[in-house]
């Protein structure tokens, strides 16, 4: 149950509800609602699926989240090391985000910098790869 213009917050409340592995593994269906909490005509055949993630990235990865920074090639990584309780909770649902894309074989929109993908790919990267950084 989402609705469009709390887009974010709804998925990211119902990701917390399931485990990952439920996450990853099973198929969910998504009902759009409207602002008075009146569902969308439409069956979740796949299409609305891939719709809402779609639309998640969009807003997760626009440059006015703020959880990334653009690198002179136009690579997004994260723009904080510091991390706060929000930040985490924040970079998590990316994580989920991420994850669930990998295990649907959807496309990801964001064009993540090869240092950061090195870094969630648990392989090493050298001080080169650093340097896209700027």
């Amino acid at each position: 149950k989402v609705r469009r213009k709390h887009l974010l917050e709804d998925t990211q409340s119902q990701f917390q509800l399931l485990h990952n592995s439920n996450l990853l593994q099973h198929r969910f269906f998504v009902r759009f609602y409207d602002e008075d909490e009146n569902p969308e005509p439409g069956i979740d055949g796949g299409g609305l699926s891939r719709e809402h993630m779609y639309l998640v990235q969009r807003e997760l990865f626009a440059p006015q989240n703020d959880l990334f920074a653009v690198s002179q090639q136009g690579e997004l990584y994260p723009a904080y090391t510091d991390l706060t309780e929000d930040l985490k909770r924040r970079y998590r649902f990316v994580g989920q985000v991420l994850g669930r894309l990998l295990a649907t074989q959807q496309l990801c929109i964001a064009r993540l910098a090869p240092f950061f993908l090195n870094i969630l790919l648990n392989k090493p990267y050298a001080f080169v790869d650093l340097r896209q950084r700027s």
